[in-house]
């Protein structure tokens, strides 16, 4: 994996709850890949972003990266798990590899992982994408406390930043460190925010 972060709530506005932090390299990871900055947005379905549960529960992705994977968007990844992935992993800290897992999601009620078709395309050192929705059957809160983490074409992880819970409302990222164990030439650096809107409200 590329990066890992922990997820915070910190209220801005009425629409939501976001904070700012800064990507670092996945622990252990000695590459030479960067994320040098961007954003992470997560938004949450149902009527109420912190109790709805089973199907209703979904998270809402939009992002900007800049660096990262340059190859992501035209090598053939076809095949190759995780590739140019930015996924939810199990994990509660960016320390120990051996602690992070796999992807986070409701086993019970999907079999089907949903995190596999989440990936980014590069253009001009930057990759984006809007409103792009993961069906985890988990709600934000119980999303919080787990780590997010950017993958390189070859679907290694290259950048890690931890999750925790503070206000009601959203998920940032507090910090960013290496990933454990990683000796890639790549790296991120950068921002991962977190926000989560009442899905009543309207969209800006």
């Amino acid at each position: 994996a590329l990066a890992l972060a922990i997820l915070n709530w910190q209220v801005t506005d009425c629409d939501g709850l976001s904070k700012q932090v800064d990507f670092a390299k996945y622990p252990g990871y000695t590459g030479s890949l960067s994320v040098t900055g961007g954003s992470v947005l997560f938004s949450q379905h149902g009527s109420d972003a912190f109790s709805t549960q089973g199907s209703d529960a979904s998270q809402i992705m939009s992002y900007e990266i800049i660096g990262g994977d340059a190859s992501c968007g035209t090598a053939n990844v076809t095949g190759i798990a995780n590739a140019c992935g930015i996924h939810i992993h199990v994990g509660t800290n960016c320390s120990d590899a051996s602690t992070i897992g796999g992807h986070f999601w409701n086993k019970t009620l999907y079999s089907t992982d949903p995190w596999q078709s989440v990936m980014y395309a590069t253009a001009n050192g930057k990759a984006s994408a809007t409103d792009v929705t993961i069906v985890t059957g988990l709600t934000n809160q119980e999303v919080a406390d787990r780590v997010v983490i950017i993958h390189d074409a070859t679907g290694a992880r290259i950048s890690c930043i931890p999750v925790s819970i503070g206000s009601p409302g959203g998920l940032v990222s507090n910090y960013v460190v290496s990933y454990p164990g990683y000796t890639g030439n790549l790296s991120v650096m950068g921002s991962l925010q977190f926000l989560q809107k009442d899905p009543m409200l309207p969209r800006s």
